[in-house]
């Protein structure tokens, strides 16, 4: 067999080990949401926080199936956490995406690139009123040992 092959196999290996832990990892990620109210009087409390359509199972969906480990960090084997922020504004879309905590410039980046992918949300809730909020979502890679 050639070179070819077996860095193939390589390859569908990490990505299968990827898909894996991608869906280990965010079995326990509902409890590092975070999320923080924006209004004009800069709200802290809301009644109902924004939420993903379908849910957070739906969310964790989503990410697993639209990740794609950059090739460049998975040659490197660069794996860990990557903190995205953005805003879920009364409309529902995701806005203003900024890394809160960075690995690598190309993890960034795929992190980044998913969550603009990422179709409206059901707005946060304050007093019967769609708001403002800002989300944490952590996305974490991990590859095979």
């Amino acid at each position: 067999m050639g070179s070819g092959v077996f860095t193939y196999i390589w390859f569908m290996k990490k990505l299968f080990f990827l898909i894996g832990s991608l869906l280990f990892v965010f079995s326990g990620f509902s409890q590092e949401l975070e999320t923080e109210v924006k209004t004009d009087k800069m709200e802290t409390a809301f009644d109902t926080r924004p939420e993903f359509p379908g849910g957070a199972e739906a969310l964790y969906k989503f990410i697993s199936q639209n990740v794609i480990y950059p090739a460049d960090a998975m040659e490197a084997e660069i794996q860990g956490r990557v903190m995205v922020q953005f805003l879920v504004d009364e409309e529902g879309n995701v806005k203003d995406a900024v890394i809160q905590q960075s690995i690598s410039p190309s993890l960034d980046r795929e992190a980044l690139r998913v969550v603009r992918s990422m179709p409206k949300w059901k707005p946060g809730m304050l007093d019967g009123k769609p708001v403002s909020a800002y989300f944490r979502l952590p996305i974490t890679f991990k590859l095979q040992e």
